[in-house]
């Protein structure tokens, strides 16, 4: 995979709402991350990277056009809870973030909580605008949280540097705070959105609380979870991560683009070695986005076409509400290749909306050699022939998922 260009966010642009309060106090309510210390030792997250990035605070109306030339150095822009954008925001500013970001930075985009039913942002300006589901400021606990993709940015593997504490967050213990009911969900979106933390808010909405999108070498990073959390671990995990994550380019597989409905297994399976013989069992999820219903078939492909590589679905067709589930069993003859292959799951309703996710078998590359003899060093030589046997094994990562070429 190539290496980011940049290793890390270090210079950051916050362009955060104007509540008319004092700097220091709006910074913390609107990004928390601004008052983030390096010292910081909340319930063991890795604070390190607040000694190494400088934030730059600014209102809305004061976002020149000149901060996005390279004699500013801004690698990262946030958004915090700027609701007003469309008018608060200059037309030459938001006219050039998107080529900003195309030259390899990253724009993050921050809007729970403040920006409630009847002040929604509008991202129009964005070449993949997307609008979403806004339950403003309740104070209410969120019932469920998953990922839908695991990856550099967060991921559910304890000891990885890009590790969030799901369930922690889910029962407020560990640090954390539930206030996943306040989070917005994306509902109107462009297909080159990635999805990759789905819940329920408080309106009783599911949806992706987390998505993410590759324009050119840049990234972009919607985040709808409510700032409220600031003091909690969860939060602070998911935070740090966005600004720790290398990017340009930033290497992350887009499995699971965002749609009406939304196809995926259990992350672990998602990266498994061909190997002939070997028959593979995949249990399918498939989630209802923004109270879709409808008919699901699936259908599979597979890339290079292997005759000897068959899938079966059970069942073929899924009726989909909120949640359902299916079971693809992937079989590999004896006589199959051993060289990697992609899986596309597809599902496609009547109206011809459709929704896929990538898996992939991959090579054995690495491997060791054991050999075993049936020799004592109590007897005389003897011309017996000794056969060696060897038996070579692969390291597989936990997860792989495709490489997504940039537009």
């Amino acid at each position: 995979m190539t290496q980011p260009g940049r290793v890390e966010s270090r210079n950051v642009l916050v362009i955060a709402r104007d509540s008319g309060e004092e700097s220091p106090r709006n910074q913390a309510r609107f990004y928390p991350p601004t008052v983030f210390r390096s010292t910081d030792t909340k319930a063991g997250v890795d604070h390190s990277i607040y000694g190494r990035l400088q934030f730059t605070v600014l209102e809305p109306r004061a976002a020149r056009p000149a901060f996005l030339l390279p004699a500013f150095e801004f690698d990262t822009i946030v958004l915090a809870q700027v609701c007003d954008i469309a008018t608060s925001v200059s037309p030459l500013f938001r006219k050039g973030l998107a080529d900003w970001v195309a030259r390899g930075h990253k724009l993050i985009i921050h809007d729970s909580d403040e920006c409630g039913q009847s002040s929604k942002p509008d991202y129009g300006f964005l070449p993949f605008p997307f609008a979403t589901s806004n339950p403003g400021a309740q104070g209410q606990s969120g019932p469920t949280l998953f990922f839908v993709e695991e990856n550099a940015l967060v991921n559910a593997r304890p000891g990885d540097a890009a590790f969030l504490d799901i369930e922690s967050w889910l029962t407020s213990t560990k640090g954390s705070t539930n206030e996943i009911g306040d989070s917005n969900t994306v509902y109107r979106y462009d297909s080159h959105w990635c999805g990759q933390l789905f819940g329920t808010n408080a309106r009783k909405v599911n949806g992706f609380m987390l998505a993410y999108a590759h324009l050119g070498r840049g990234l972009i990073i919607y985040d709808g979870f409510d700032e409220d959390q600031g003091n909690g671990a969860a939060y602070r995990q998911l935070t740090t991560r966005e600004l720790a994550l290398g990017f340009d380019p930033d290497g992350l597989p887009c499995t699971s683009r965002l749609s009406d409905f939304v196809i995926t297994t259990e992350p672990r399976l998602k990266g498994q070695p061909m190997a002939p013989g070997r028959t593979y069992t995949y249990p399918l999820t498939l989630l209802s986005n923004q109270g879709y219903k409808g008919t699901v078939g699936l259908t599979l492909t597979v890339t290079p076409a292997e005759p000897g590589l068959t899938g079966a679905f059970d069942p073929v067709t899924v009726p989909l509400e909120v949640v359902a589930k299916a079971t693809l069993t992937v079989t590999a003859a004896r006589a199959a290749s051993s060289s990697a292959r992609w899986l596309q799951v597809r599902g496609t309703d009547a109206a011809g909306n459709s929704s896929a996710t990538c898996l992939r078998l991959v090579p054995r590359t690495t491997g060791g050699i054991q050999g075993v003899s049936g020799l004592t060093r109590d007897r005389q030589p003897t011309k017996n022939l000794e056969i060696i046997l060897f038996e070579l094994f692969s390291i597989i990562p936990a997860w792989v998922g495709p490489i997504q070429q940039h537009e």
